[in-house]
């Protein structure tokens, strides 16, 4: 689909989020311990959130 050649198109999944909320994400799956504060966090996310969230950890 070409997602891993043009950064501006992983750019507009990642902007979706704001960019405290981006680290606060990154920061959470990073703590892997955590996983039913991060089960929770998920459960609260729209479908375009998720979206967004799939396509910048498939990313990186």
């Amino acid at each position: 689909m070409g997602h891993s050649v043009d950064s501006n198109i992983t750019n507009r999944y990642i902007d979706a989020f704001p960019l405290a909320q981006q680290m606060e994400f990154n920061s959470r799956l990073l703590r892997l311990n955590d996983d039913a504060d991060i089960l929770e966090e998920l459960k609260g996310l729209t479908p375009e959130q998720l979206k967004a969230l799939i396509a910048l950890v498939k990313n990186s």
